[in-house]
């Protein structure tokens, strides 16, 4: 009878997880159908009226406000999707969107398997936040090596002596700990674990930095959205998400930098950690910054654009629509946005490096129309 009873059990929770699965599939499937529906009736559209993006959530709250100021200054409605930077970079490759945003650049093998050259253009600085839900405790210390051996399920209380520690005179609760981590690819993954890298041997050697990478165990969760979603319905766990969407319930990591200080994630301590120059390419990396005070898991949004932007018969208008929404994405206007939203602005030496990247895009043999801002 045990046997039978354990059966039953086994086949409704078997039902269970399939029938979760059918729906997740199918709520994926009705988003992609919907951006490729935008994709197909906009990307080569004889109008400059809409110009279609995908990418990076990580910026999408800054993205969200600069795009709806825009078409109420201009007229232009700019449908962005975020569907994460592997995502983005995916579109761009087929030459399906005006543009695409990633928190992580293609390195230049990534960049030499695509037909046409691509432009990485600094457009904003963000901060991921290591954020944790343990009730009572709105702060915690961590270095980056305690960090690194959490998400590898070596530290699985939040009273290990490890975290004690850091944290003393706090009293922390034998309570199981959960990461949480992305099931996307995604930029804000590859800040994280390239800054968990940087800070632990182990956790390069055996886990390594991408935009997506083999999690040890924990919850997967999908966007930024999720990640908060997931962190909010577990007791004990711990995620990595985008300062923006941080809320004042969960507890906030204040983490070790490479000057030995534990730095709060605000948008002063971003700002310190991006104030440094930018290469010619718009490359670069922010995380374990020098900088004494600098926040040491800070990262860039780039928008991702072809050079010359005639690809796929598209119209000249296009691309000049283009070239003026990335103009004022540049400008002091759209930039003193960024830090009302939790993000940080884009140093004097990115801007200039922005500009002169921006300044070389063109349509076939012909230069796209400036303007001003």
């Amino acid at each position: 009878m045990k046997r039978i009873l354990l059966s039953i059990y086994l086949v409704k929770q078997r039902a269970k997880h399939y029938y979760v699965r059918v729906i997740t599939l199918a709520k994926r499937t009705l988003y992609t159908i919907a951006l490729v529906f935008l994709i197909s009736v906009y990307a080569n559209a004889n109008s400059a009226t809409i110009l279609v993006g995908a990418g990076a959530s990580f910026p999408n709250t800054v993205f969200n406000a600069w795009f709806d100021h825009y078409h109420q200054k201009t007229g232009v409605t700019v449908n962005y999707s975020a569907i994460g930077s592997g995502g983005g970079i995916r579109h761009i490759s087929n030459k399906s969107v005006d543009f695409a945003a990633t928190d992580a650049f293609l390195s230049d093998d990534e960049l030499a398997r695509i037909d046409g050259k691509i432009s990485h253009i600094p457009v904003s600085v963000g901060g991921v936040v290591v954020a944790f839900n343990v009730p009572g405790i709105k702060t915690l210390k961590l270095s980056g090596a305690t960090i690194a051996r959490i998400f590898r399920g070596q530290i699985a209380h939040w009273n290990h002596i490890d975290i004690e520690a850091e944290n003393p005179g706090i009293k922390l609760p034998k309570l199981p700990i959960t990461p949480i981590h992305r099931s996307d690819s995604s930029g804000t993954t590859h800040i994280f674990t390239e800054y968990l890298s940087n800070s632990d041997k182990t956790w390069a050697r055996k886990m390594g930095n991408g935009r997506s990478i083999k999690w040890f165990g924990g919850v997967r969760a999908r966007g930024n959205s999720g990640m908060l979603a997931a962190l909010k319905r577990t007791k004990g766990g711990i995620a990595y998400l985008e300062l923006s969407h941080m809320q004042k319930k969960l507890g906030v990591v204040q983490v070790k930098n490479n000057s030995g200080h534990y730095i709060a994630p605000t948008v002063e301590s971003i700002s310190l950690a991006a104030d440094v120059d930018f290469p010619e390419d718009g490359r670069l990396s922010l995380t374990d910054t020098t900088a004494e005070f600098g926040y040491p898991i800070t990262g860039i949004s780039w928008l991702l654009v072809y050079e010359d932007q005639s690809y796929s018969n598209r119209f000249k208008v296009r691309a000049d629509a283009t070239h003026k929404l990335i103009t004022w994405l540049l400008s002091d206007e759209a930039q003193v946005m960024a830090p009302k939203l939790g993000y940080g602005k884009l140093p004097k030496s990115g801007i200039r490096i922005s500009r002169k990247i921006l300044s070389n895009v063109h349509y076939a043999n012909q230069n796209l129309k400036q303007v001003e801002y």
